[in-house]
């Protein structure tokens, strides 16, 4: 036995399973060295991005001591107390930043960040702080303002003394300019801790002007003179002495900056920051190498071996399989033939695996198809039937034929549901048996009164509805015609002795077919029906309309005319109509027409046609029926109409009468029109003459 021929009696499952284990331990183990690979990945972008947040970490560190620095020089070379928050805000950056440090780089913690906090610790105690402490007692241009007011002064107190010949204008000048520039001196010296002082000494200066405008005047005053002498004696060391506070301030700042303390530390931060950014740059380089040669291992991997092990797999699969493509060939070549209508096409199965069985289940279903087709032929002349029959009548009995030759065992019958809903009757009956009850309340049979289909055998649970008593009865099936959720009546199928005990999945099948069509059929049949009543009948009488009065009329005039017959109309009205909505409403007139529509119905025969023209004229065709004859007939219907008594909501509508016009057909070339003209000209005389009577046209008119 060759291989090929060994692996036609191998499942195709097994076959399958072999294919597919050797490339699947391939891509597995590519799988697992992908995972691996790519979870390494992860770890290391996560160390890379930890890594870049390290060093941009760094440098924002870097920046707050930068601007801590810039914000203090700018002060000490300002005054400006603005250079300050900048200052202040770096100082709370900085403490944020190492904190953040120290949280990212774990334990152990890094000796940077110590050494760093250190020496810019050292910075703001020592050089920092101290300068803008001094800077704060020497702020802005104090020491200059300080020095021209001790000038001002001076002068003043040489022009008391005599020793000055300055103007009166300038005199008053200098006054102005002392005062402004103590003023704006004690606005510099606001933050220093000789604020108090300075502007004390701008209170006493504001003394001045009023003194040396009584020591200057025409007439000196000598006790202002003296008092001014004091008071210029009185400032000018206490002004000095300010002054040289703040000197000595401005020298104690200018001596810490002159050390280069500050900028030796500064220097030490910006190196220890940066070798610390360069230490993770080249670690950041490491871990991008790392990374990158990694996933370029995952992606080939991921390429490769998934390749190698499909290509395997597929050499495997089309080592194996060749007789099975062979195999599903010929079956493709079958189905096809199937599928042209060739139901003759079959397998040869000489497979003992799946390809076997498949070629067995396609035999089968050969067999079933060329079996069917006869089923739809059938079905669709049934259809055909139905669709060209004109009463019910007729698609009960091709639904009759159609089951004796779909369902050849089965006995049967249709019934079908009078409109009272209270009575079903066999309409179609067929099989070697006879069903007892012709005649059947709905209630008996379970499938018209669940609306679905009742099955029940000698085998079953279910019992056998009331109306199948069939002795010897073994199996039955009942079938709602159901249309629109309206149940029009059902099909019975029974088995009685000597017949197989069950009625089969595909009989019910067939017969649920035939049931869901024949009861579409007889719907739009009723439909039909409904609609060709309601478009030639008035809704509120049930009288012929106009429309079917002018087709009817017609055709009766040219049968009457060939036949040589007389043919008589009469028209009607009922006399103050108006009267009876007006008094009592629409509703009692509706009441009035429908009581004279049915006395209308009273005096007709089968033959003769009643008709509402419109509102409360009515028409009344009587064929066959001369002058004599209608006249009769119409003072019938008035008497009739005359002895109503009619009431509404327990009031009386009072006496009802009609005016009547009788016209018989005179001649042969009398058309319809002409014959209508006459019945309402005789009417219209019946109304002038007083109402409730019977004019007749004569003949000769």
């Amino acid at each position: 036995m060759s291989v090929f021929g060994f692996m036609r009696n191998i499942p195709l499952r097994a076959q399958l399973l072999a294919a597919f284990i050797a490339p699947a331990i391939i891509i597995l183990l590519s799988s697992w060295a992908v995972y691996s690979n790519l979870e390494m990945a992860i770890k290391r972008s996560a160390e890379v991005e930890q890594t870049i947040r390290g060093i941009a970490l760094r440098e924002e560190l870097l920046r707050a001591v930068l601007d801590a620095e810039t914000g203090e020089r700018g002060y000490i070379i300002t005054g400006n107390p603005e250079f300050l928050q900048p200052y202040r805000q770096s100082l709370d950056e900085f403490s944020r930043l190492t904190a953040e440090w120290r949280n990212l780089a774990g334990q152990p913690e890094p000796p940077q960040i110590a050494e760093i906090e250190t020496l810019f610790s050292q910075w703001v105690e020592s050089v920092a702080q101290p300068v803008i402490a001094a800077r704060q007692q020497a702020p802005g241009r104090l020491v200059s303002r300080g020095f021209d007011a001790l000038y001002h002064v001076n002068t003043l107190a040489e022009v008391l003394e005599g020793a000055s010949n300055l103007s009166d204008a300038q005199v008053a000048a200098d006054l102005e300019e002392l005062v402004e520039t103590m003023n704006a001196a004690v606005r510099s010296a606001r933050i220093t801790a000789q604020a108090e002082e300075w502007a004390v000494a701008a209170a006493q200066v504001r003394r001045m002007p009023p003194l040396f405008a009584l020591a200057m005047a025409n007439e000196p005053d000598l006790v202002a003179r003296e008092r001014g002498l004091a008071l210029t004696g009185e400032l000018f060391p206490m002004i000095r002495d300010l002054v040289h506070v703040a000197v000595e301030a401005e020298d104690q700042a200018i001596d810490i900056i002159a050390s280069g303390a500050g900028k030796e530390l500064m220097d030490l931060i910006r190196q220890e920051v940066r070798s610390s950014v360069a230490e993770q740059e080249s670690r950041l380089q490491e871990l991008s190498t790392a990374s990158r040669g990694q996933m370029l291992f995952a992606e080939w991997t991921a390429i490769i071996f998934p390749v190698a092990g499909v290509a395997l797999g597929m050499i495997l699969l089309l080592m194996m399989q060749s007789g099975t493509l062979k195999s599903i060939a010929v079956l493709r070549r079958r189905a096809g033939a199937i599928a042209r209508g060739e139901l003759t096409a079959r397998m040869d199965y000489d497979r003992a695996d799946e390809l076997g069985d498949l070629a067995r289940s396609f035999n089968q279903m050969a067999e079933e198809l060329q079996s069917s087709r006869s089923v739809v032929e059938m079905l669709d002349g049934f259809q055909a039937m139905l669709v060209s029959s004109e009463t019910e009548a007729e698609a009960y009995t091709a639904a009759k034929r159609v089951c004796q030759r779909l369902m050849p065992r089965l006995n049967g019958a249709f019934h079908a549901t009078a409109a009272s809903r209270n009575l079903t009757e066999i309409i179609e009956e067929w099989g070697n048996g006879k069903l007892p009850s012709t005649v059947f309340h709905p209630s008996e049979c379970r499938a018209l009164r669940v609306g679905r289909t009742h099955c029940a055998s000698v085998d079953s649970p279910e019992v056998f509805c009331s109306h199948l008593n069939v002795e010897g009865i073994t199996s039955s099936a009942c079938i709602p015609l159901m249309s629109r959720d309206e149940s029009l009546g059902s099909l019975t199928l029974y088995l009685a002795d000597g017949e197989s005990r069950q009625i089969t999945p595909q009989e019910l099948a067939l017969a649920q077919t035939i049931t869901d069509r024949l009861a579409l059929a007889l719907s739009n049949l009723r439909l039909a029906e409904k609609l060709r009543a309601q478009s030639i009948r008035d809704p509120l009488t049930g009288l012929f309309n106009r429309r079917y009065l002018e087709e009817t009329l017609e055709r009766e005039i040219a049968r009457i005319t060939r036949q040589n017959k007389a043919l008589s109309v009469i028209a009607l009205d009922a006399d103050h109509f108006k009267r009876f909505n007006d008094e009592y409403g629409h509703e009692a007139g509706d009441l009035v027409l429908k009581a004279l529509a049915e006395q209308m119905r009273g005096v007709v025969r089968a033959s003769d046609i009643a008709c509402r023209t419109g509102g409360e004229e009515f028409l009344m065709v009587l064929p066959e029926a001369d002058a004599t004859i209608a006249c009769q007939r119409a003072e019938d219907l008035r008497k009739r109409v005359e002895a109503l008594e009619l009431g509404h909501q327990g009031q009386s509508l009072g006496k009802v009468t009609i005016s009547l016009g009788v016209a018989t057909l005179s001649s042969q070339s009398m058309d319809q029109q002409e014959l209508l003209r006459k019945a309402d000209s005789a009417l219209y005389q019946a109304k002038r003459q007083g109402r409730n009577r019977v004019i007749t046209v004569p003949e000769s008119l």
